[in-house]
């Protein structure tokens, strides 16, 4: 993101890096206050477009992932909403809890028990399969019929630059056997987080994937932090 979001930059993402592996993949979650006059995606897009000053959405922040994925979101979906930034979850989620603002893309570990408690309605998780957390909410390219309809951020580990690549194997292979353990691989499931370790050519492809990704989800957007 910060590629595409920021003019100058101190480091070179591309060049001062050495891929290792994808940890896991953190899905983001489409949440609404109660109240809002939608159960899915598709009653969500009609409301919508019925009328387009109808929806407000949060964000942690101009520029920020759970920002450009609902620009994303929007645009496959041919719908405008206002987008109203927070400085972080807590403030954001806070905002509709209370009603004020009308949804949000955030992470499952922020809302899973807002969730689970019915404080939030859900009504699509944005990872490519369902979550074991939540296994009765539709994926976002289940509830919109758009295969490439994502919205997750991940985790992965990299090293400086130059770093002898047997070292660099050796980490990713280790880390591949910690996350098979089962006891660490069912508490980070039961916070939402999914799994994913990669060898150190598929993360390399899987960042420039989506430097691509976000890159177009800023020019849509239209953030700027310069």
């Amino acid at each position: 993101i910060n590629l595409a979001l920021h003019a100058r930059l101190p480091y070179d993402a591309n060049r001062d890096f050495a891929p290792i592996t994808l940890l896991a993949r953190l899905p983001f979650v489409l949440v609404l206050h109660p109240d809002v006059p939608a159960r899915d995606v598709a009653e969500l897009i009609a409301l919508a477009r019925r009328d387009p000053a109808a929806l407000t959405y949060a964000s942690v922040g101009n520029g920020s992932a759970t920002h450009l994925a609902m620009a994303l979101f929007c645009h496959g979906a041919g719908i405008r909403a206002e987008h109203v930034p927070f400085r972080g979850s807590a403030p954001a989620l806070n905002e509709i809890l209370g009603g004020r603002v009308a949804m949000m893309f955030v992470n499952t570990l922020s809302s899973i028990e807002l969730i689970r408690t019915g404080r939030l309605r859900v009504l699509a998780i944005g990872s490519a399969t369902r979550s074991a957390a939540l296994p009765d909410v539709p994926t976002l390219a289940e509830a919109t019929g758009r295969p490439e309809a994502r919205a997750e951020t991940w985790f992965g580990l990299l090293a400086p630059a130059g770093t002898d690549e047997a070292i660099i194997r050796r980490i990713a292979t280790d880390v591949a056997a910690a996350a098979a353990e089962p006891v660490l691989r069912g508490r980070l499931e039961a916070q939402g987080a999914i799994i994913a370790t990669s060898s150190p050519a598929e993360f390399t492809a899987m960042i420039g994937a989506e430097q691509r990704r976000w890159a177009e989800a800023v020019r849509l957007s239209g953030a700027t932090v310069d």
